[in-house]
């Protein structure tokens, strides 16, 4: 779950946490291919406010 800016050198300081590592655009673990999300979204139902 680290991003290493700097391979060359593994021993530096600058590694980054970061939950793209893992579910970036294309990873392994993208919300895309965890949630079968199409591209365009369309909603599975209407998004407008309920109306009383």
């Amino acid at each position: 779950m680290t991003v290493y800016p700097n391979p060359a050198d593994p021993w530096s300081a600058d590694k980054v946490e970061t939950c793209t590592v893992c579910h970036g655009a294309g990873k392994d673990f993208s919300p895309d291919k965890m949630h079968n999300i199409s591209n365009p979204y369309k909603p599975p139902y209407p998004r407008e406010p309920e109306r009383k």
